[in-house]
């Protein structure tokens, strides 16, 4: 399996584990305004759209090459919501009669659900949503002493490239 490239901002807060110089200027520009979606969203993607958004821009990994597969996973986020809130009302399995009576079969929306948390797990891997891609991420989020962490950022990126 061929190894997935990171990006250079993630590297950055992640430490640079492999204290490899940092390529400059390689990767995609940073979103530094509040993004509109790509697609039409309804009320219910709009507003995981704005959640989502507001917190990968505070920590500057939102770039204009994420903003489509960002769009379809607040899309998955709410279809999976609503196929939650179908099988916590009607259950994971339904009963079918043939001609030797009743029997339970797996419902459609709990494959449908099975499926839309696999993808969206997926995509969250990529973004760093989950607690293990997020594990090695070092530093505050926006509000928490963020000169102190704007300049432990380029002293990270200036080690690296002394180190080049």
């Amino acid at each position: 399996m061929a190894k997935v490239k990171v990006p250079t901002k993630l590297r950055v807060l992640r430490g640079n584990p492999s204290n490899r110089p940092l390529p400059e200027d390689v990767d995609p520009e940073v979103v530094q305004r509040k993004t509109k979606p790509p697609i039409k969203m309804n009320n219910s993607e709009r507003a995981k759209w704005d959640r989502i958004t507001t917190n990968l821009e505070s920590v500057g990994l939102l770039t204009v090459m994420d903003v489509d597969m960002l769009a379809r996973y607040c899309k998955k986020l709410v279809r999976y919501d609503v196929l939650s809130a179908y099988i916590e009302k009607h259950g994971t399995v339904s009963q079918r009669v043939n001609n030797f009576g009743p029997y339970d079969v797996t419902s459609e929306q709990y494959r449908q659900w099975v499926q839309i948390g696999s993808e969206l797990l997926k995509i969250e891997r990529e973004f760093g949503f989950s607690p293990v891609s997020r594990s090695g991420l070092m530093g505050p989020l926006k509000g928490e002493g963020k000169d102190e962490w704007e300049g432990f950022l380029f002293s990270k990126l200036d080690q690296s490239k002394k180190n080049a």
